[in-house]
């Protein structure tokens, strides 16, 4: 047995014997000495070559879960096991963080197919000429294989055991050679595709091919200054990385290799006059082979150019973007200045829980439009928001888990939500909010005598800080750590959609969109009513509307972008008022998949929306439905929406929160008289359009 694993079997015998030398008697153990035997054991196990991360995610769970059941057996199943369920759903319905274990199988396909000791050959061979070969083929392939792979740990570790040995016998300096090792991993993982990015901008919530196109010159930059430096230094310091001998700058040919050398040393032409003569010694179809295999490379660099090409010539497609409005401009469109707009939507509520419904005919002075249904959750149990379906979701779970803190971070309305249900199960509850909230949503949730804390920032900033407090004190936060359940709540609104329809969908939906949940989860509830049986017919064209002030969605539509881009709020409608909205990319890919569109409204539009609604429709809501509102405007506008296709919008709030803060100073005053009924009278004389409706005494 060599001496190597005579000390590896010795280190991993010292430890365990130790263990078992030094550790009292079970039913002795405190929580110092589990940590201790698991550090023994993540030793052994890694010795033993078990991957590290699997190692320590092993030993964590199960020592963690020893820790707790010393305590309480149940809080043991619940801090330690369905936590680890609760993330690890979270990472599986993640579409970006699911793209992880691509990278780790990709990784184990290039070591045991031994591409990477192909590869450092190849680029040995290729360098050879070159001063600091061994240094500049190991920079190389271990940037490609990080790139590759992502994991630096396992590039460092193949590296250090092919080519760290490679250089030595070469006559390497030593640090040289460990330099090259540890540097050409760790430059890789700038150069995307890489798990370091992707965990980050899942993480930190940045778009992860906006890191990718930030670290890609940097990444490549860094990998050829080493690769120059190295270069360099060997030219000046021949001591430090002594040229290759000539045995090992060549490589011995194969059989039709030697045969085919005599026609030339370029091997383009020279298997070119192979292929058209016959006394070669070699067979057409070996040479025709050999010759495509040597074109691959041309071929693609010429495909490439002409893909340039044409996209760089390429004429531009004019889109018709009439009465849509990009984030933080004005409208160009029109402003709703009279109830007709949309008078073809007054009629009369068709159930109690918030279907509008049309009359049979639209009003002459209306839009022309057919079916127009507001569905309207502003009347919701308790609090009177869409909230109360998410809320009711993720509180009956957080009750299951044996959470005993429930909270949020939130705009103002899920707040109230919390605070109310956290209230009626007899749960300690904490909600964050942004400082500059509206009066009444605040008195919205103190009322239910919740730990009620402003933070100095926008939503964004809550919600950040939130996510950390659920991570180091394990309470259950609705919209973080309870997000997985509290999204199965707003597929009821499609649902109830279809079932108010009389189970048919709509043509068009106009959804709000604030932190993303709502929208997507309506196509779902749609899908899954397909699925079962329930509805037929093409799903609807769902449309997002948000606030100009605020609209990261409608921008990454317009400019067709993956991932919606962080923006800084400034509207008047807070609700909807989040810069980073958390499901912002399943909002766009749902959009995107119907046929959808983004639009968004100035806060003007907005007010003038809610107006409308109110004096048609008699229902107030809050400025989050006034921008779908006058996106639905917009829309019907700008001949996206026809006059002949049926259509919903979803009011998600209710206006009685913000009144004074947002319309309270565009309601006409009250009329003081005192109490004749002359004085009335005369009042009524002084309105023209009244006077004839008095009597003829």
């Amino acid at each position: 047995m060599r001496k190597e694993v005579w000390f590896g079997l010795s280190i991993m015998a010292a430890v365990v014997i130790m263990v078992f030398v030094l550790m009292p008697a079970p039913s002795q153990m405190t929580n110092g000495h589990l940590g201790l035997l698991m550090l023994a054991l993540i030793v052994v196990g890694i010795m033993l070559g078990f991957p590290t991360a699997f190692t320590l995610m092993g030993m964590g769970v199960f020592f963690g879960w020893l820790a707790y059941r010393s305590v309480d057996p149940a809080l043991a199943n619940r801090q330690i096991l369905d936590l680890m369920v609760q993330r690890a759903y979270s990472v599986m319905s993640n579409d970006v963080l699911i793209a992880i274990p691509l990278f780790v199988f990709m990784g184990y396909l290039v070591e045991r197919a031994a591409l990477i000791d192909r590869l450092f050959k190849s680029l040995h061979l290729a360098t050879a000429r070159v001063p600091g070969a061994l240094a500049v083929a190991t920079i190389v392939t271990c940037a490609i294989f990080a790139t590759a792979t992502g994991i630096v740990g396992a590039v460092v570790t193949l590296m250090g055991l092919l080519a760290f040995p490679a250089m030595l016998k070469a006559g390497y300096n030593t640090k040289v050679a460990a330099g090259a090792v540890t540097a050409g991993g760790c430059l890789g993982i700038l150069i995307p595709p890489s798990v370091l990015l992707i965990v980050y901008g899942a993480v930190a919530g940045v778009s992860v091919v906006q890191l990718y196109a930030g670290a890609f010159g940097p990444g490549i930059m860094l990998a050829g200054l080493y690769i120059g430096y190295v270069i360099v230094l060997a030219k000046f310091r021949p001591d430090l990385m002594p040229p290759l001998p000539e045995s090992d700058r060549s490589v011995a040919l194969t059989p039709v290799a030697k045969k085919l050398s005599p026609q030339g040393s370029n091997a383009l032409t020279g298997l070119w006059r192979a292929f058209t003569r016959s006394d070669a010694g070699v067979p057409k179809k070996t040479v025709l082979g050999q010759l495509v295999i040597t074109l691959v490379p041309a071929l693609f660099i010429v495909a490439l150019l002409g893909v340039t090409w044409r996209v760089a010539t390429a004429p531009d497609v004019k889109i018709d973007t009439t009465g849509l409005v990009e984030a933080g401009a004005q409208s160009t469109a029109g402003t709703v200045d009279e109830p007709s707009e949309l008078s073809s939507a007054a009629g009369r509520e068709k159930d109690s829980i918030g279907l509008q419904e049309p009359p049979s005919e639209p009003e002459k002075a209306g839009t022309g439009l057919q079916e127009l249904y507001i569905k309207d959750d502003s009347v919701n149990h308790p609090t009177l928001s869409y909230k109360d379906r998410v809320v009711s979701m993720a509180a009956t779970r957080a009750v299951e888990l044996g959470f005993t803190v429930f909270g949020c971070a939130s705009t103002g309305n899920l707040a109230n939500s919390v605070s109310s249900h956290a209230a009626r199960l007899g749960l300690e509850c904490y909600v964050f909010i942004p400082n500059d909230l509206e009066l009444g949503k605040v008195l919205g949730s103190a009322v239910f005598r919740p730990h009620l804390i402003g933070v100095r920032g926008n939503y964004d900033d809550v919600n950040r800080l939130c996510t950390q407090i659920a991570d180091k004190f394990g309470w259950g936060f609705a919209n973080i750590n309870l997000r997985s359940y509290y999204a199965e709540g707003a597929k009821t609104v499609g649902f109830e959609v279809a079932e108010q329809l009389g189970w048919r969908f709509p043509q068009h939906l106009v959804s709000p969109v604030a932190g993303g949940t709502l929208l997507p989860r309506i196509l779902r509830g749609f899908r899954e009513l397909v699925d079962v049986g329930l509805v037929d017919g093409e799903l609807p064209r769902i449309h997002a509307a948000q606030a100009a002030g605020c609209a990261p969605v409608v921008r990454a539509l317009q400019q067709d972008l993956e991932f919606p881009e962080p923006v800084k709020p400034a509207t008047i409608a807070k609700s909807i008022a989040i810069g980073n909205p958390a499901d912002g990319f399943q909002v766009v890919r749902t959009v995107k998949a119907t046929g959808g569109t983004g639009v968004a409204s100035s806060d003007e539009e907005i007010l003038q929306a809610m107006e409308l609604l109110a004096e048609t429709e008699g229902v107030f809501t809050e400025p989050a439905g006034g921008a779908t509102l006058a996106g639905a405007i917009q829309l019907v506008r700008s001949g996206v929406i026809g006059s002949g296709e049926s259509v919903v919008v979803c009011i998600t709030g209710n206006g009685y929160k913000t009144a004074a803060e947002t319309i309270g100073s565009r309601v006409p005053p009250r009329i003081e008289i005192g109490r004749s009924l002359e004085e009335f009278e005369t009042y009524l004389r002084s309105t023209t359009d009244q006077a004839a409706a008095m009597p003829h005494v």
